[in-house]
């Protein structure tokens, strides 16, 4: 299932990859993968539909259920860029590096 969500989301199919990694998560939430295929939903849903509100709860899901994924801090990463232009998010690490 895993496999063939990746490959759906190669293939720009990404309602298609969603669904092969809900059906993981939802048959084996223990399974190796389960983890990485919650984050790789949430990365689609808003790096590819665009719905920042349901990635970003998204990602909290996956950072609630599988805190010690190494994913983890990729995720909180991601909310917090999730929504902002390009503009925005160098504007970001401009001043983060100011700060610094």
């Amino acid at each position: 299932m895993f496999k063939a969500g990746e490959l759906c989301r190669a293939l720009d199919k990404p309602y298609d990859a969603i669904r092969y990694f809900n059906m993981l998560i939802e048959r084996d939430p223990k399974h190796h993968l389960a983890g990485s295929a919650l984050f790789y939903k949430a990365m689609i849903i808003g790096d590819v539909l665009h719905d920042d509100k349901l990635a970003i709860e998204t990602y909290k899901e996956f950072i609630n259920k599988y805190p010690d994924h190494q994913l983890v801090e990729s995720a909180k990463a991601s909310i917090e860029l999730q929504g902002k232009s390009m503009d925005e998010i160098i504007k970001g690490f401009k001043e983060k590096e100011k700060n610094a």
